[in-house]
């Protein structure tokens, strides 16, 4: 029998991928449908505006094609992903039958997870050094500064939707597709008679042995790896000192000291709570000379305010510097403060690492967890 050749199951895997992305879309589209049904439903009902409810549905669906339109660099991405899996899965036929169906499996979920972590880690610590979140006082803000390890366990948590996603769903359209397009099973993967030698059982189960000594070393490996990853990277990742400085009558100002050991930094300045107004400067230790002009600060009759200013602190040079904080007029109140340091190039090659290493480490127990549930093939 003539063997397919192999741009066929190229052809296959690209397919699988574009069929998952449509089906997908195709979801999201429905549901967008589904909400506009019901949204007509609820606005019909109401008599001053159910002459013009169908509006709003047109409006939705007017909105459709643009909403599917921004899909086309994902549907790209996957059409591309699917063609490289169909390509990684032919390759790997050429393997024995302990490594043919795990291999792909793995390297989605490594590379997938790879992505996934470290993208999280860099949205993290980017919200972080802006301090964007306006939910919480920034007094909160290195309390709310998560470690390393949680980061790692919470992007663990996506990363095997997503990677699991991906799989089952390329990996059924696959199947799917190689048998629409008639392609011949190779011979690696033709089924072995029922009636197996005892001889062809016990090396296949000698081969599951070393598979799984393999994978366990490997996991070892990269667990080690992966301490090592995070431990360096939770000392170069960003730094936080925040808290709260009090302004009143019986004590006008106060101060905190900031160090200065990293080239991008950003320092943000909150009037929490209070009545009146004070006026907040940078001076330089131990001289005590201004490196900002004052910065004034109104507080909203004790009523509590997230309003943020930023202090321009970038181009000054390392050192000791001191935050004072002035009670201008009024009874005072609370004034918060955040200052974040980025660890800048090394803090993002360490969290790429990280990525890299914990990814690898799921895609290693997903690859320990298959050979030892699924039984003992020749």
């Amino acid at each position: 029998m003539n063997q397919p050749r192999p741009w066929k199951f190229v052809l296959a895997g690209t397919l699988a991928g574009l069929s998952l992305i449509l089906v997908v879309m195709l979801v999201f589209a429905l549901l967008l449908f589904s909400v506009a049904l019901w949204q007509y439903a609820f606005n019909s009902q109401i008599p001053v505006i159910q002459q013009t409810a169908w509006l709003a549905v047109l409006q939705d669906f007017n909105r459709l094609p643009g909403f599917l339109w921004e899909w086309r660099w994902i549907a790209l991405a996957l059409t591309v992903s699917g063609a490289l899996l169909g390509l990684l899965e032919r390759f790997v036929q050429r393997y024995s039958a302990v490594w043919r169906k795990r291999i792909a499996a793995a390297v989605v979920f490594a590379v997938i997870g790879t992505i996934v972590l470290v993208a999280f880690l860099l949205n993290v610590e980017q919200s972080l050094l802006s301090a964007n979140d306006q939910s919480e006082s920034l007094a909160t803000l290195a309390q709310r500064r998560s470690s390393a390890w949680s980061l790692v366990f919470i992007g663990a948590v996506p990363t095997i939707g997503a990677a699991g996603a991906l799989w089952l769903g390329w990996s059924w359209w696959y199947t799917h597709w190689r048998h629409w397009l008639r392609l011949d099973l190779i011979a690696a993967e033709r089924p072995e008679p029922v009636e197996a030698s005892a001889d062809l059982w016990f090396a296949a189960r000698q081969a599951h042995s070393r598979a799984r000594r393999l994978v366990g070393l490997l996991l070892l490996g990269s667990v080690i790896l992966l301490v090592a990853a995070v431990t360096g990277y939770e000392q170069v990742r960003n730094t936080v000192q925040s808290g709260n400085l009090w302004v009143e009558p019986a004590a006008p100002s106060s101060r905190v000291r900031l160090t200065f050991d990293h080239s991008i930094r950003n320092l943000m300045l909150e009037n929490t709570y209070g009545t009146g107004t004070a006026s907040v400067v940078l001076v330089a230790l131990p001289d005590g000379a201004p490196v900002s002009a004052p910065i004034p600060l109104a507080f909203r009759d004790s009523r509590v305010s997230y309003d943020r200013t930023p202090v321009d602190v970038a181009a000054l040079p390392n050192g000791q510097y001191q935050l004072n904080a002035q009670l201008d007029s009024g009874p005072g109140g609370r004034l918060s403060y955040a200052f974040v340091q980025s660890g800048g190039w090394l803090a993002f090659g360490l969290a790429i690492l990280v990525g890299l290493s914990a990814s690898i480490t799921l895609a290693l127990i997903v690859l320990l967890i298959s050979t030892l549930i699924q039984p003992t093939t020749t």
